[in-house]
Order: structure tokens, then sequence, then C-alpha cells
């Protein structure tokens, strides 16, 4: 991601991903994280995964 448009395009999308399929969020969440080169994303979603797993 180069710009901060690419950043707001690349969660729009995913965004809109996860509301058409909510069923299927940490699948498209976990394929977002393979995607993309941004850091902070990918720290982000694994964290957020991690999470959701600890939950009982």
């Amino acid at each position: 991601m180069e710009t901060m448009q690419d950043f707001d395009r690349f969660l729009l999308e995913l965004h809109r991903r996860i509301e058409e399929n909510p069923e299927q969020k940490w699948r498209i969440l976990l394929q977002a994280q393979q995607e993309t080169s941004c850091p902070f994303l990918k720290r982000r979603i694994k964290r957020a995964y991690n999470q959701y797993l600890e939950q009982p």
C-alpha cells in the first residue's frame, strides 16, 4: 500500500466482503492478512484473531 487512499480502498473492500459473507469473517480476514503488505494490518488482524480464539 503506497498511499492513504490505497489503505482506505483496501479497508472498504474488506468491509464490503465481510458484510456480504459474515459467516466467513475470519477466513476473509486471514486471507487479507496474507495479501496485504501493511505490517500494521498484519499485526492487527493476527491480534484480533488470537483474541477470538481465546474466547470460550
